[in-house]
């Protein structure tokens, strides 16, 4: 299974394709990948982000909520170092 979502991640666009005819032979009609399209996301690019983002549903279901957390952690550290951040950012434009 890892080997699997690896080809996916590194958009091997034959892998995703096979992966394509193997679980959605259908694809086209998928709501979906047709939202892709319709964003100008086409060809390879449209292929491999919807086999991720199908794969992700599939197998780890949980992966929307997963990343909303760690969203919501990277706000507040960003929010909580603010004043060390915008500091660094002053002093290296005085520079």
């Amino acid at each position: 299974m890892i080997e699997e979502f690896e080809n996916i991640i590194d958009n091997s666009a034959e892998e995703n394709k096979a992966w394509l005819v193997r679980y959605y032979p259908k694809h086209q009609t998928h709501r979906l990948y047709n939202s892709l399209s319709e964003k100008g996301i086409k060809g390879n690019e449209q292929i491999n982000e919807f086999v991720s983002m199908l794969w992700l549903q599939e197998n780890r279901p949980d992966y929307e909520l997963i990343v909303e957390q760690c969203f919501n952690e990277i706000k507040k550290e960003v929010k909580d170092n603010l004043p060390a951040i915008l500091g660094t950012v002053h002093l290296n434009n005085i520079s």
